[in-house]
């Protein structure tokens, strides 16, 4: 029966008369392909990288590796679907796409965000965010901060992933923040520890409309 499946053939009419069920891999790809036409319209994509049960890692492709909302569109989008279609997946890894941002496909919120109506609060203007710098203020009653790059706006949780000291007065050089405490690096456009990779900070949605930024906040 092993070599018998082994046939492309044989194993689509199994398949096809529900004989044999479907693979793992193959779930994690319907529950993938579940979320594909919202990121397409976004320009972007996701691929499975790797299945070693419990734990699957996927790669963001496109518009959506480096976006400011990435790790928000990871955890609404391509976790969540992962993990209710494939209870047996017990971990989601993001790795790393090919680093290259898409200057022009710059998305201010995540689609996973996009149809929200609420928890949108004023953050100021674009005016008010250093151009290549941060700014960090008290929104709702969460300590954040923001940082610009043009009109690309990024907002996180104004604390270390380390040990939760703010990031304020860290140095900021080429889109890289070190935190003034105990040296760790983040990636200001999408939150990456570059000291250690597995921790990162809490990103927030942004939008833009004109000069006006607005954070949405879910904590």
């Amino acid at each position: 029966m092993k070599r018998a499946i082994g046939d492309e053939i044989v194993y689509a009419v199994l398949r096809r008369h529900g004989i044999l069920k479907a693979s793992l891999p193959e779930r994690v790809e319907v529950a993938l392909a579940g979320i594909r036409p919202m990121l397409a319209s976004h320009g972007g994509d996701v691929e499975l990288v790797k299945v070693a049960p419990p734990v699957i890692e996927v790669r963001f492709l496109g518009a959506c590796d480096g976006c400011p909302a990435s790790q928000l569109t990871f955890h609404a989008g391509v976790k969540k679907a992962v993990e209710e279609s494939c209870p047996e997946i017990t971990e989601v890894r993001q790795v790393k796409g090919s680093g290259a941002v898409n200057e022009n496909a710059v998305h201010f919120v995540s689609p996973f965000a996009a149809a929200a109506t609420d928890n949108w609060v004023d953050a100021g203007t674009l005016e008010e965010i250093p151009e290549g710098g941060v700014r960090s203020m008290v929104v709702g009653g969460e300590k954040l901060l923001l940082s610009r790059r043009g009109t690309m706006v990024t907002c996180f949780q104004n604390a270390c992933a380390h040990l939760g000291f703010p990031l304020q007065d860290g140095e900021v050089e080429d889109g890289i923040i070190t935190c003034p405490h105990h040296g760790f690096r983040y990636d200001l456009g999408s939150g990456e520890c570059l000291t250690a990779p597995e921790v990162q900070l809490q990103s927030h949605a942004v939008r833009v409309t004109g000069s006006k930024v607005e954070v949405r906040l879910v904590v």
